[in-house]
């Protein structure tokens, strides 16, 4: 079958930038531990990773954390004292600030509820907090249980703030605020050479745990003894797991650090010499501003956050002259589009128009995840499967969903779309190799049949 190809591309519909708002806050953590620059993010509770990201260096510490209020989780890595945090995944960073002690041990979490995690940093059984991703001092600093406990990072009681608990063997002890003093709760909980990780798996706002034996994990959604929900085998025994929501559903998945670069995927390969590929960028700045696309990009990504109040516009400019809007609304918010998908929309430049201040990612499109089955906010996803029925299922306001499989594929063109909370539209995908691009302000989902 062949579809209504949009008038204007796949960027047809610009991506409004959103007003930043507060999410529940995530289970972030202490320190995901191990080496290797690769890491295997997995969206669903399946045995594959459809994210594969490369981030630093192989002797980085590696943590977790949403650190732009976008309901995503990516990654920081440290060397010495010093942080380097990239907001849409992959190289290069977004932001680095020096804080604390290099024999500090870190660990991250939203400490005041506004959607952004942040550092503290435990000396012993001190803790230095801090709620701005800057340097300077400690907010906050209390003493709490002994220095030889094992710490966890959480939001315990679903009030929107992560606190912490500590474990001594398998007895875990919950404080539900920042203070010292009494743990607000007590449980006894698995084996006490479990190893045990903390999330929110279901959505419902509290962060429960998960038990890793070797490479399999046990899922459950309290933290009280009895049977796991849940059971998965992902990664290798030798991996490093990590905790977080890759794609927004306000859900905690899995992910893994290991040692080694991946193989590109036969999808990443052809989404490679579709749009070619080139150095991811990171720049900063105030105010209007034209910017040169790096070398080798037809097509790529682009992730922005504007700081200032007012109109912001961002194009593709050809020669001068604009060739498509990818982002239009009022500041301050982020948002994520795509570029030079269509040869009619092939650029040299991408022109920013506003007052304020402004932050700005490209990066190739051969390194967009996979297409998962949900997830929030807009995003560009590779698809490599056969044809399949869907239903897109929307959670927020609108919902809009489109397929490229190259310029005169029948394949490409709408997807569907989706208004109001909770409506649903039948459609399908293609067989891949495809990219598909969503542009969404709440969660969804993709029902395959």
């Amino acid at each position: 079958m062949s579809r209504l190809a949009p008038a204007a591309g796949l960027t047809a519909i610009a991506t409004a930038l959103l007003c930043l708002s507060a999410v529940p806050a995530h289970a972030a953590g202490g320190e995901v531990g191990g080496t290797g620059s690769t890491y295997y993010l997995n969206d669903e509770w399946s045995g594959q990773a459809n994210h594969v990201i490369q981030y630093g260096r192989a002797s980085d510490r590696a943590y977790v954390g949403d650190w732009n209020r976008d309901g995503k989780d990516t990654l920081a890595v440290r060397r010495g004292n010093r942080y380097y945090l990239t907001d849409a995944g992959g190289e290069p960073y977004d932001l680095q600030f020096a804080y604390g002690r290099d024999t500090d041990v870190t660990l991250t979490g939203d400490w005041n509820g506004d959607g952004v995690d942040t550092l503290a940093v435990r000396r012993g059984n001190v803790y230095y907090f801090t709620n701005q991703l800057t340097g300077g001092a400690a907010e906050a600093v209390i003493v709490y249980g002994r220095a030889g406990d094992q710490v966890l990072v959480g939001d315990w009681d679903g009030n929107g703030t992560d606190t912490l608990a500590v474990r001594r063997e398998n007895r875990f002890y919950f404080a539900n605020a920042l203070q010292g003093g009494q743990a607000s709760k007590v449980v006894a909980y698995g084996r006490a050479s479990d190893q045990v990780y903390v999330g929110d798996w279901n959505g419902n706002r509290v962060d429960t745990p998960t038990v890793r034996r070797g490479a399999t994990y046990y899922v459950t959604n309290r933290f009280a003894p009895g049977e796991a929900e849940q059971v998965l085998t992902f990664g290798r025994s030798t991996d490093k797991t990590l905790v977080g929501d890759w794609n927004g559903d306000f859900r905690d998945t899995l992910g893994v650090r290991r040692d080694g670069a991946p193989t590109q995927s036969a999808t990443a390969a052809w989404a490679q010499a579709e749009f070619g590929t080139f150095t991811p960028v990171a720049i900063s700045g105030t105010g209007n501003r034209d910017i040169p696309l790096p070398a080798g990009a037809v097509g790529g990504l682009l992730n922005a956050t504007v700081y200032g109040d007012g109109p912001v516009t961002i194009e593709t400019i050809s020669g001068g002259t604009p060739v498509e809007t990818l982002l239009q609304g009022d500041g301050p918010g982020f948002g994520l589009a795509i570029f030079g998908v269509g040869e009619a929309y092939h650029g040299d430049t991408i022109r920013i128009t506003t007052a304020g201040a402004w932050h700005v990612k490209l990066q190739p499109l051969h390194t967009a995840p996979m297409l998962p089955t949900s997830g929030g906010g807009s995003g560009a996803f590779l698809w490599g499967g056969d044809y399949t029925d869907v239903t897109m299922r929307n959670y927020g306001g609108f919902f809009f969903a489109a397929q490229w499989n190259g310029e005169d594929s029948p394949s490409t063109g709408v997807i569907g779309e989706v208004e109001g909370e909770g409506a649903t539209y039948d459609s399908w995908i293609d067989a891949g190799p495809g990219l598909i691009y969503i542009v969404a302000d709440g969660t969804w989902e993709f029902e395959h049949h």
